[in-house]
């Protein structure tokens, strides 16, 4: 049998300066130590950005798994418990471009490591800069970019440097919405996988 996923995502914005929002997935995630079988667990997170002026912005981000126990030809691996808390404090420097810097800082932690073809760290923690702009009318179109650089550090291990990106463009026709992007992330940074990707989407969207 096949698990069931879903997600379930609430945005609230209170006013132009204060926004947040709250999560729930129900995953399913395929690795090669447990085929057939999958991995399931729950997922639940919270967000909110506070502006506490035009120009300055402040994020945190924290949540928090349960993973299922797995009982696969390759071995059995008990329920698991992941809490993440993630931030960013950044500000604009130049206007015409909307050029943003900031600082980064993420850290992760499971109950217990798990050779069972996921990433599970006991303890992972990274920090970095942030480069961020957005060129173009606003709502009409722009076209915008993300660099993120620094170090992460799993456990006892060494640190090491990191680096993220991503490039993209957007366009609104009418009440519809087109969005392209690719890039790269370091996948124990910004996905929480242990796995770094390069990837590309386009998003079409439609305004109600």
């Amino acid at each position: 049998a096949h698990p069931a996923t879903a997600t379930l995502r609430l945005d609230w914005t209170a006013t132009d300066r204060v926004r947040g929002g709250v999560s729930f997935d129900r995953f399913a995630v395929v690795s090669y130590r447990t085929v057939p079988e999958k991995i399931t667990g729950r997922a639940w997170s919270a967000n909110l950005e506070l502006r506490p002026d035009w120009l300055s912005r402040l994020r945190v981000d924290a949540g928090t798994a349960r993973y299922d126990p797995v009982r696969a030809s390759a071995g059995a691996w008990g329920e698991n418990h992941r809490a993440h808390v993630s931030g960013e404090i950044s500000r604009q420097v130049w206007s015409p471009l909307r050029l943003r810097l900031g600082l980064v800082a993420r850290w992760i932690d499971f109950d217990r490591y798990q050779d069972n073809g996921i990433w599970t760290p006991e303890g992972f923690r990274a920090g970095g800069i942030l480069v961020e702009w957005n060129w173009g009318p606003r709502d009409v179109w722009s076209v915008y970019g993300t660099v993120e650089t620094g170090t992460a550090r799993e456990a006892d291990a060494d640190a090491a440097v990191y680096l993220a990106y991503r490039v993209g463009c957007f366009r609104a026709l009418g009440p519809f919405l087109v969005d392209v992007t690719a890039g790269h992330s370091e996948g124990n940074v910004h996905t929480w996988t242990g796995y770094d990707r390069s990837y590309a989407h386009v998003g079409f969207r439609r305004r109600f």
